[in-house]
């Protein structure tokens, strides 16, 4: 079963039928467990936040985007540390009531991961496909109603791993392993065909027939929009008479309705032209393009990571003991840091793949409140040492003059800052040549 086995419970296993040299734990495998651990927990809040804290992002497909986030970040905060301690010290530490939890939560985790893949491509088909029959229900709320049932559907399908997981002892005294036991075999496997079924299986069938639509249906509409960008009309030209005997070989002169010569011909031309409404559709079609690539790598990011573990754990219900002389400790390791690497990858496609979420993320971060007040100093000191200049200018300009023998208190757009624009208004150049004038007459003029 998907993650059902954890990374203690696999090495004990492949301890007690391997050499020691198999089951020594590799020395990328702490460090590679931190850097997924730190880019899943704060990857994923970025995203949180932002989609929470923009309005102008709350659109059907971002919250399903959402939800994935959140699930990523369950998956995080929750599995991940347990996994990595559990890994280090082939020993499941945590007790019986937090044995399942982390198992029904991983696999929770990752059924709602799956179904919000399928519920983002349905959505995206309906509303690229078909969209004035999905108007009517592609709103907020319905998209809202559709995540509580992925999620009550997650929790109802991996219920039964919260009943049947508990500790057992390994092969090494003192020591325990998380597992599922099942009271009959035969119920174990049928219930992890049913979950390769649901959530592998049925998911990828859904996400290919769909996509594969959506593109047909995108590139469609890109070479409709390109025709209907070029119309062909019909320009009138007049031409002199004496040019109508050098065009008579390629144009043809009609006559004037009163029967006799025109002094003119009119030559009628179709010239192909572009209006605006065409490429703006091509751009919406274009926009559409791009976003459903990026939910296509987003797909194929989630089954590159988790389907090498579905097929490791379905075999193991079949094969058992044997599974393990083809695979040792290193492989499972990194089959488990994979499928966890899937929790950090959505963060980062979003970012290179997408332009708005990319401005969304800079709003966010300089949103943050170490960031503001940081701004905040900076604007502040900006603007103490703009008001310094503009007083020291007022005071020095009180004794000093100009080379013109202006001073500026003699002129008031000085005195005020004004001359540092590059371009200073006619109203101001005139009132400082109003002032000028008056200072200079009332300095020629004599003593009373």
């Amino acid at each position: 079963m998907l993650l059902q086995h954890c990374c203690c419970d696999v090495a004990a296993t492949v301890a007690s039928t391997s050499t020691s040299s198999a089951t020594e734990m590799p020395v990328w495998l702490i460090p590679s467990y931190s850097v997924i651990l730190l880019c899943a927990v704060l990857g994923n809040l970025l995203v949180i936040s932002t989609l929470v804290q923009n309005r102008r992002m709350r659109t059907i497909t971002n919250l399903f985007l959402l939800n994935l986030a959140i699930s990523d970040m369950l998956l995080g905060v929750l599995c991940m540390p347990v996994t990595l301690v559990g890994t280090l010290l082939r020993n499941f530490i945590f007790g019986e009531f937090l044995c399942k939890l982390i198992q029904f939560a991983q696999a929770a985790s990752v059924a709602v991961s799956s179904w919000t893949l399928v519920a983002i491509s349905c959505e995206r088909y309906y509303a690229i496909c078909h969209p004035l029959r999905s108007r009517s229900w592609q709103t907020i709320s319905h998209a809202y109603k559709i995540i509580g049932f992925i999620w009550l559907g997650g929790i109802l399908c991996m219920t039964p791993i919260a009943v049947f997981s508990q500790l057992i002892p390994t092969s090494r005294p003192g020591y325990c392993k998380c597992r599922d036991i099942w009271p009959d075999q035969g119920y174990e496997r049928m219930y992890n065909i049913l979950l390769d079924l649901i959530l592998l299986v049925l998911p990828l069938l859904v996400l290919c027939f769909a996509y594969i639509l959506i593109t047909r249906t995108l590139y469609v509409g890109m070479g409709v929009g390109k025709d209907a960008a070029r119309v062909a009309l019909p320009v009138q030209i007049q031409v002199p008479p004496a040019a109508t005997t050098a065009m008579a070989a390629t144009a043809t002169a009609t006559a004037t309705p009163g029967g006799g010569s025109s002094s003119s011909c009119v030559l009628v031309l179709n010239v192909t032209t572009e209006y605006n409404g065409g490429s703006n559709e091509a751009k919406t079609l274009e926009s559409k393009k791009r976003v459903v690539k990026m939910l296509f790598v987003l797909v194929l990011e989630f089954f590159i990571c988790w389907t090498p573990l579905y097929v490791i754990n379905t075999l193991s219900m079949f094969i058992g003991q044997a599974l393990y002389e083809y695979i040792d400790y290193t492989t499972i390791s990194f089959l488990q840091l994979l499928a966890y690497s899937s929790s950090c990858c959505n963060p980062i496609t979003y970012c290179f793949m997408n332009a708005s979420f990319r401005r969304a993320f800079v709003d966010t971060f300089k949103g943050l409140p170490w960031h503001r007040r940081n701004a905040a100093a900076g604007t502040l000191s900006t603007a103490s040492q703009a008001g310094a200049c503009a007083v020291g200018g007022v005071i020095g300009g009180g004794g000093l003059s100009t080379a013109g023998g202006i001073t500026n208190a003699h002129a008031p757009g000085l005195a005020l800052g004004m001359d540092t624009w590059r371009t200073r208004s006619r109203h101001e150049q005139l009132l400082n040549s109003v002032v000028y004038t008056n200072s200079a007459a009332a300095t020629e003029s004599p003593q009373l």
